[in-house]
């Protein structure tokens, strides 16, 4: 990437990696978008150790690789929006739909709203909660990039190959807004012994690579 940028730098990535292997249902498609200050090109191969690892080593299946194609579009300008307000009603009974206003605002932009809805679920946590806005995937950190690279990838729990593969191509990405509503109590075990947040989420995809987070206080009530 490098080498064809002909310059290590700041930019904005679109990257779409294709993994084909014998033993596959068929190719495994993951796209994202990066953004970096310094090294764009190190910051776009960011999710490539992951998908190696998937391809030359699942723990499921064995597969026999065929190629793995990367296709990066690179340009030099920021692409990046901030979350900088957040607005949603106070309280909510179980079974609402609720609509959270979220206001970005891109690089050297003017401000933008998004309006994204959630359905609280008649079983929710009665009391106090929290409206989570917050950027999806994983921010490329500012230093360390080669470290991060060599490091073997957090292995996701997965019931098979193919739910595997399927959070792999599906998961949050950078340019997604995510909403989630976390109650202020309930919490149960998760498989790894550890406790997990019990909650509601959606997204949005936007054009930009979203930074920021804000939270906002919602009481639940029963219906």
């Amino acid at each position: 990437l490098d080498r064809a940028l002909d310059r290590v730098g700041e930019g904005t990535a679109r990257i779409r990696l294709t993994l084909r292997g014998r033993g596959l249902d068929g190719p495994v498609v993951r796209e994202n978008v990066f953004y970096h200050q310094r090294d764009i090109g190190s910051a776009a191969s960011l999710e490539l150790p992951e998908a190696l690892r998937l391809l030359f080593a699942n723990e499921f299946i064995r597969t026999g690789p065929v190629d793995v194609t990367i296709e990066a579009e690179v340009e030099q300008s920021r692409q990046t929006a901030t979350v900088t307000e957040g607005e949603t009603q106070r309280r909510a009974r179980r079974g609402d739909v609720i609509s959270v206003h979220v206001a970005l605002r891109p690089f050297q932009g003017e401000p933008v709203t998004r309006t994204i809805e959630l359905t609280l679920p008649e079983d929710f946590p009665l009391g106090s909660a929290t409206v989570l806005i917050r950027a999806g995937g994983r921010p490329a950190p500012e230093q360390g990039l080669s470290a991060l690279l060599t490091t073997d990838p957090v292995e996701a729990l997965a019931p098979s190959a193919a739910a595997q593969l399927a959070t792999f191509a599906d998961r949050e990405r950078n340019t997604d807004l995510m909403v989630e509503l976390i109650p202020g109590t309930a919490r149960f075990p998760d498989s790894a012994g550890g406790v997990q947040v019990q909650s509601v989420r959606a997204r949005v995809a936007v054009p930009w690579v979203v930074r920021g987070r804000i939270q906002l206080p919602i009481t639940v009530d029963p219906r």
